[in-house]
């Protein structure tokens, strides 16, 4: 195995695995990555890279308008604000797809609707001597109940029957 050799031009010494930093593309010793201006020791922290080379905060190179950047932005400060048409491909088609769904449901409040179905979804199932399973419900009913019942003639008591259904077997 070779070992590579440090990007800093003044050192060009071996950087071994123990001692190397991977940064803006190369190999450096840790003491040697510097500052291109000042010379301050830099970490992956604190350092900013130009045209891959290191610099600290103060001495990183500041662009300069050129008259292409110029007329750049003020094309881009007339165009703000209006659409730019963008070519559809299908991973784009897929995520309007997924939004459009997401709002839909949210609109709609289907998600509000599920969570009420599922405060009223019985909660515990629990079987008796016969082996007939009972689902027992934990929640409230959805509109409140009126405390008493209205009084029932007789009539109608007599007129209702009372059906009683067979276990399965």
């Amino acid at each position: 195995m070779s070992a590579k050799k440090c990007a800093r031009e003044e050192c060009g010494k071996s950087v071994y695995p123990v001692e190397e930093l991977k940064c803006l593309d190369k190999v450096w010793h840790k003491q040697c990555f510097k500052c291109s201006v000042c010379g301050m020791t830099l970490n992956m922290k604190n350092y900013k890279g130009y045209d891959k080379k290191p610099y600290c905060e103060p001495h990183y190179p500041k662009t300069v308008a050129s008259v292409s950047n110029i007329k750049y932005h003020a094309e881009y400060e007339k165009m703000r604000g209006t659409k730019i048409e963008i070519a559809d491909d299908p991973e784009l088609e897929r995520h309007k797809k997924n939004t459009q769904t997401a709002s839909n449901v949210q609109y709609t409040g289907e998600l509000d609707k599920k969570k009420r179905q599922e405060q009223f979804r019985p909660k515990e199932v629990s079987g008796d001597a016969n082996g007939k399973v009972a689902a027992v419900a934990t929640a409230a009913p959805l509109q409140e109940q009126p405390a008493t019942a209205p009084p029932v003639s007789e009539e109608v008591k007599k007129t209702k029957k009372v059906v009683k259904k067979k276990p399965a077997q």
